[in-house]
């Protein structure tokens, strides 16, 4: 006769028991179950020791010099605890989220504790912090499993990380110079991540001390991704010390921009396939993904990277990761507050310029999904009132103290096409006006989220065009057009909205599907000038963005030449002041002299002189506003005529006036 097993038994239990509605039974207790609940101290003792294993990992890493692999440690385990998203990207995106806004709000412990950035006790304490709250909530490491949609991610940002260093590694290290100064906010923002490694915190922490290591201007400036940079690089060189050479601090942080740009790339193409959502299959994925990767690197966002926008890159990559969570939330609501939380205080202290539109939208969406929140309205007040101040704080700190807000008057235009702006925004409403779209709560969410940026745009122009008179020239006008243009690329997902023959679902992951996205990604290649270099759309010129960055046009070699030889001859003990018949080489000339011989902020003084430059008596007032002994180098005849003479009128200031011999060679 045959055996009944304990499954055959459960199929033949009466029907009627089967039909009954389902009560809340308690679920019985496991044998290991049994034996948590029989042994506490041994749930004590596991966490204690995986601390212990963590605390031993951490230093062995430091001291074998391979700390760099604690970060990508501490990542994939964040990763794995977390909950929601199906794909292996969709986790390393949200734990990356989670860990920039722990990082810039931790940070602020770093100039009050005595290690500094010193990446054993960083890297010891976010993995116990870890443990303890994987602990706490019953969290068990699980990870996805590798899947195609990985793999296409994954490649098109190791692609386009490839696309954007190998110029530089190809190149000398005068030429890599010439690359940052093509701008002077690049040099801004490597003296601030410098200081940061000097002084082991943010620099309006250690006012003072900061003084001596940057323009003053900018010890408030909105610095979370130059912390998170220079952490990173703490463990990247296993050592909390600043580095040895000057330069290397320009040669290191030209590395983080590259990738923080890739991670801005990535961001985008996340949020856009995330917002997507089930609508969005394999033969979808690669041309929206191909897509948002070709628009960041030969689209209006490699202006970013070409003119030195580091903070902006990092606030655009911040920006679209919440209005994606904020379409189409977590299923976890405390999860999803923590994220959304979390993002809005990294927005504010990396760019909070962009932190209005994202509030807006973090408020809209409460509101269009407060059904979750019953209940719990005490708490999100709470949580969500800390998380405010933390996000304000930058910018009340920046608007009072700093006096930043003067610069909301700055008169230049850096925005991008508005052809382009108006072509993005056809596209996006394409998917948008179909029944899926207007029905869809994640689309109409999208909408208001894209509202919320255009209320800052507009204002801006409403406010420079009453004040100035040229609504579309203002600085950060432009900037804000940026998130726009961003918002509607992650908005392209509206495509697959479009309605599909029900013949082509029979074969909608078959070859011939596969066939025809690769042939759309060609394409989408042609319209950015990547196949042949000759697309029309020609934002700097006659030449592609792309192909600019690949070649020696964006570069200053005779700016770069000169900064390097007189780093070379005259040594650090003094401020240097260079001055020419063209007032803005020289001007850029002095800016990353101090770079690369860290007198920043010594040099300031005379810098930042508030005379046009070119202006007569110009160098006088920078000699008597250095208030210490300076060194003048001439790069021609003339402005050594000019110093000396200036130098007559005030033999009481200690003032050196050389000749530049790198002309003259």
């Amino acid at each position: 006769m045959e055996e009944v097993t304990p499954a055959m038994e459960t199929l033949q239990q009466p029907l009627v028991s089967q039909t009954l509605p389902l009560a809340r039974v308690p679920r019985p207790a496991t044998p290991r179950a049994k034996a948590s609940a029989s042994h506490p101290a041994r749930d004590l003792l596991r966490p204690i020791v995986l601390v212990l294993a963590a605390w031993g990992v951490v230093i062995a890493a430091y001291e074998l010099k391979i700390a760099i692999a604690l970060p990508l440690i501490i990542l994939i385990a964040t990763a794995s605890v977390l909950r929601g998203g199906r794909t292996i990207v969709d986790r390393i995106v949200l734990a990356a989220a989670l860990l920039f806004g722990i990082a810039v709000v931790g940070a602020l412990l770093l100039a009050v504790w005595p290690w500094g950035l010193h990446p054993v006790p960083i890297a010891g304490s976010a993995l116990t912090g870890l443990i303890i709250i994987a602990t706490a909530f019953r969290r068990r490491p699980v990870l996805p499993r590798f899947c195609l949609h990985d793999a296409i991610s994954l490649g098109a940002a190791t692609c386009a990380a490839a696309f954007l260093a190998w110029p530089l590694l190809r190149s000398s290290e005068t030429r890599r110079l010439a690359v940052v100064v093509t701008g002077e906010d690049f040099g801004r923002h490597i003296t601030l991540f410098d200081a940061i490694q000097s002084t082991g915190g943010y620099l309006f922490q250690n006012w003072d001390t900061a003084r001596a290591h940057v323009y003053e201007g900018m010890i408030a400036y909105p610095s979370g991704s130059h912390m998170v940079n220079a952490i990173l690089d703490s463990f990247y060189r296993s050592s909390a010390t600043e580095l040895s050479r000057p330069f290397d601090a320009c040669d290191h942080y030209l590395g983080f921009v590259i990738m923080n740009y890739t991670f801005m790339i990535l961001a985008m193409a996340w949020s856009a396939s995330w917002i997507a959502g089930g609508y969005l299959t394999l033969a979808r994925a690669v041309p929206l993904i191909a897509f948002v990767t070709a628009t960041g690197l030969s689209g209006e966002y490699l202006k970013l990277l070409l003119s030195g926008y580091p903070s902006e890159m990092m606030g655009i990559a911040l920006a679209t990761i919440l209005f994606a969570l904020l379409c189409r939330p977590l299923v976890r609501t405390n999860q999803q507050m923590v994220l959304v939380l979390s993002l809005i205080v990294a927005i504010g202290f990396t760019y909070y310029l962009f932190l209005l539109p994202a509030s807006m939208a973090a408020l809209g969406w409460i509101v269009i999904r407060r059904h979750r929140f019953r209940g719990h309205w005490p708490q999100t007040v709470i949580i969500g009132s800390c998380a405010a101040a933390l996000a304000f704080f930058p910018l009340i700190l920046g608007l009072t103290i700093a006096d930043q807000a003067a610069a909301l008057w700055t008169m230049h235009n850096v925005g991008p096409s508005f052809d382009y702006l108006i072509a993005s925004a056809c596209v996006v409403a394409v998917g948008l006006l179909t029944a899926r779209g207007l029905g869809s709560r994640i689309w109409r969410t999208y909408l208001w989220c894209l509202s919320s940026c255009l209320v800052l745009s507009i204002g801006l122009m409403a406010v420079i065009g009453f004040t100035k008179g040229h609504p579309g020239d203002g600085y950060y006008t432009g900037k804000s057009f940026h998130l726009v243009l961003a918002v509607l690329v992650i908005g392209t997902g509206s495509l697959t909205l479009l309605h599909i023959p029900p013949g082509f679902r029979r074969w909608s992951v078959s070859t011939r599907s596969l066939i025809q996205a690769v042939i759309i990604t060609i394409a989408i290649a042609g319209i950015f000038g990547f196949i042949r270099g000759d697309s029309p759309y020609r934002p700097l010129g006659r030449t592609p963005l792309a192909k600019t960055w690949w070649t020696n046009e964006h570069r200053n070699m005779k700016i770069a030449q000169s900064v390097m030889y007189l780093a070379r001859v005259y040594p650090p003990t003094m401020p240097t002041l260079v001055v020419s018949d063209q007032p803005y080489p020289a001007y850029c000339t002095t800016l990353f002299l101090s770079v690369v011989q860290r007198t920043a902020g010594q040099v300031a003084p005379a810098l930042m002189v508030p005379l046009p430059l070119g202006t007569p008596g110009r160098l006088e007032a920078s000699m008597l506003a250095a208030g210490r002994p300076i060194r003048i180098v001439a790069e021609s005849p003339t402005a050594y005529q000019e110093a000396v003479e200036a130098k007559l009128k005030h033999p009481e200031l200690p003032i050196t006036v050389v000749r530049s011999g790198f002309y003259g060679r």
